[in-house]
């Protein structure tokens, strides 16, 4: 996934700076970033 450069929209390019002011404000809290997969029968129980 990291090898697909494909352009970004308009609207996705404006999350994407939304996201990384509110990552980057975040930060400089004291909060880390951890990215997180879960299973989908995890994902239920989580839901319910």
């Amino acid at each position: 996934m990291a090898d697909d450069k494909r352009k970004l929209t308009e609207k996705e390019l404006k999350r994407k700076d939304c996201f990384e002011k509110i990552s980057s404000e975040m930060q400089q809290k004291g909060y880390k970033m951890k990215n997180v997969v879960i299973n989908t029968q995890k994902q239920s129980i989580l839901l319910f």
